[in-house]
């Protein structure tokens, strides 16, 4: 499957075949192991080309958007839980400012994800991101608060309401 995503990805970014390369990613991306196959482009694994890695960072935060919660469609259990297992630990390996666009597509992925599942259905997320912090590589550390700032930045238009509290109070503690 990744060979065809990475082309039907590469077509996508053409005018003149993007139309149907879009319908044949619509049609994939229904299959279980869809995510995966995505999730290995975007570490670039099989391929080196930053257009194929930018697109399916782009095409996995617009799944995450559009199927996660979808009724019709959704994406499943199966492959929300790899990708719940998987997000922290890819964030820290597109650290190298390089990856900078493609981090910011699977931040942007975590965002919609906590939003919708933290702490409910992601219980480990925030032990995910701490046990990650290194004492030595500040990269890795920035990736982290990257991470942390993705999902943080919800919160700031919520209103201020004791309900909000404890919750903040039960993920710090």
């Amino acid at each position: 499957m990744s060979s065809d995503l990475s082309s039907l990805l590469l077509a996508s970014l053409h005018p003149a075949s993007r139309k149907q390369a879009e319908q044949s990613l619509t049609a994939l991306s229904v299959q279980p192991g869809f995510i995966g196959a995505l999730l290995q482009l975007v570490l670039g694994e099989g391929t080196q080309d930053r257009s194929v890695r930018l697109s399916a960072g782009v095409y996995l935060k617009n799944v995450t958007k559009l199927r996660w919660e979808e009724d019709l469609n959704p994406i499943p259990d199966s492959d929300k839980v790899e990708l719940r297992k998987a997000l922290v630990p890819l964030m820290l390996l597109l650290s190298a400012p390089s990856d900078k666009t493609i981090r910011a597509q699977v931040a942007e992925s975590i965002s919609l994800i906590a939003e919708l599942d933290f702490p409910e259905r992601w219980p480990n997320f925030i032990d995910q991101l701490t046990t990650s912090f290194s004492p030595t590589d500040t990269t890795t550390n920035a990736s982290v608060l990257d991470t942390a700032r993705c999902i943080f930045a919800t919160s700031r238009a919520l209103v201020h309401s004791d309900a909000l509290f404890s919750e903040i109070m039960t993920l710090l503690l």
